[in-house]
């Protein structure tokens, strides 16, 4: 979808087919918010569309090295050193790692990788250069007849249905608001689940709602 054809489908759904209470500068706005939030929530597998490679400069701090992530950096898929795979790990369990003797030893393999305050650290200490294969934030929406979302068609959707949702708060209509959050919420859950292996297929993410389902109501 064009972001003129996700503008439209907005403005069906909020039954105001051109500008008054919405101008069509929030609705983007929205749209917008709707990218970062579903690349920042969706697993790795869904987002092929917005992988990148690009190295970070490593400099060494007391037990690890340090380097700066890139400007488009939204998550981390994996990093290497030497082209060895560094073990991912969270932000908690980084107290255990750094009382951990042998992370001293810069000899010492596997590599440890943690984003810490954007930034990338490797424990123990690596090499000046890191290679990172991260996703990218998607590109801002801003014209309506050319831009289209990078995330993938199937996704454009939920696009929708979060900025109707945005659109709705604003009208204090919280209700049909809730309704529009609710079936975001269900896609987001549905798509999470194919990479837990909880289901089969892709749900389906049609423009109607599924047979037996109601359209939310508009007031």
């Amino acid at each position: 979808m064009t972001l003129q054809e996700m503008i439209t489908d907005i403005r069906y759904r909020v039954n105001e087919p051109t500008a008054n209470f919405w101008s069509d500068a929030e609705l983007i706005v929205w749209l917008n918010e709707a990218q970062d939030n579903l690349v920042s929530r969706l697993p790795l597998e869904m987002l092929s569309d917005l992988a990148a490679i690009d190295t970070a400069t490593m400099s060494d701090v007391s037990g690890y090295s340090q380097g700066s992530l890139p400007a488009s950096f939204v998550k981390l898929e994996k990093a290497e050193i030497n082209n060895h795979q560094c073990m991912k790990m969270a932000v908690k369990d980084l107290h255990a790692l750094k009382h951990n003797e042998f992370f001293t030893d810069s000899n010492y393999e596997p590599y440890f990788s943690v984003i810490w305050n954007d930034k990338i650290r490797i424990y123990p200490t690596a090499t000046p250069t890191a290679t990172l294969y991260y996703i990218k934030q998607p590109g801002a929406l801003a014209a309506p007849a050319t831009d289209s979302s990078a995330l993938p068609n199937h996704l454009h959707h939920l696009l929708v249905l979060y900025a109707s949702a945005r659109a709705k708060q604003k009208q204090e209509e919280h209700n049909t608001a809730q309704s529009f959050l609710a079936e975001y919420e269900r896609y987001i859950k549905e798509l999470k689940n194919i990479f837990h292996g909880e289901i089969s297929a892709p749900p389906n993410v049609p423009n109607v709602p599924p047979r037996g389902r109601e359209q939310p109501r508009i007031d």
